[in-house]
């Protein structure tokens, strides 16, 4: 097993630890066919926030954050695009699955799916109070 501090390949741009260098070396490359990724949220709103009893089942929807404008990769997109389409499927009408959504992080604003909004419209986005189509919808 790796063990130890996570390990800088680009300071200024990505942390490498030690689980994705293992993998990369590891395993086949995307254009062989194999993609790995990971989540970087899965949010959950349930109970008076989505108008249901406390131990309802909530609503979630998943986000990939990218930082200074990048764009998600092309095996990226078709991950999560079917991922997205799979549970759309399960729940069409929007009941518990609302959806996929890019956020673009930067200091002072945020974009999600290129909307522009403050940090207080991100947090009204975040608590279901602002919506925004989901990426792949």
């Amino acid at each position: 097993m790796l063990k130890g501090k996570p390990v800088f390949r680009h300071p200024d741009k990505i942390q490498e630890l030690p689980w994705r260098k293992w993998m990369r070396e590891a395993l086949p490359c995307p254009q062989e066919g194999f993609v790995v990724e990971d989540l970087d949220l899965l949010v959950l709103r349930f109970g008076g926030l989505e108008g249901r009893p406390y131990d309802a089942d909530g609503c979630f929807f998943l986000a990939e954050i990218k930082q200074n404008g990048v764009a998600m990769g092309y095996a990226q997109k078709r991950v999560w695009s079917l991922v997205h389409r799979l549970l759309r499927q399960a729940d069409p009408e929007k009941k518990f699955y609302a959806g996929f959504y890019l956020v673009n992080w930067d200091t002072e604003s945020v974009l999600v799916n290129r909307t522009q909004m403050t940090l207080d419209q991100f947090k009204e986005f975040l608590l279901g109070r602002i919506q925004i189509h989901s990426l792949f919808d």
